[in-house]
């Protein structure tokens, strides 16, 4: 068994509107050391922030979802694994909007 936490902040800005969204997260992380590869899942809270020219709104929600990492060469140094989190919260800021949020994520590691 294995048991961890992870802090993430992530920032995007569209091209076409000025819109821009931040989100900062929390994870508590719970999986299973199988030698070289780790199966996991984990839940947690995301403040998400969503900024339109002058006008911004925020809120906080959970977020939940499952992963998988697999250290590969001679030492197991280099690590490569797939992430899907799934956030939504209705009525997002209060402004009658819902946020509906679906993503997966590849992350490479070294380790030292």
């Amino acid at each position: 068994m294995v048991v961890g936490g992870e802090l993430e902040y992530s920032a995007a800005d569209l091209d076409d509107v000025p819109t821009s969204v931040d989100a900062t997260r929390l994870k508590l992380i719970g999986g299973y050391g199988a030698g070289r590869f780790l199966p996991y899942a984990f839940v947690g809270v995301s403040d998400i922030k969503v900024s339109n020219g002058g006008t911004s709104i925020s809120d906080t929600t959970t977020n939940y979802g499952l992963g998988a990492r697999y250290a590969f060469g001679a030492e197991g140094r280099f690590v490569a694994g797939l992430e899907y989190i799934v956030e939504n919260k209705d009525n997002f800021g209060g402004a009658f909007e819902n946020l509906d949020l679906d993503a997966v994520s590849l992350r490479l590691d070294y380790r030292f």
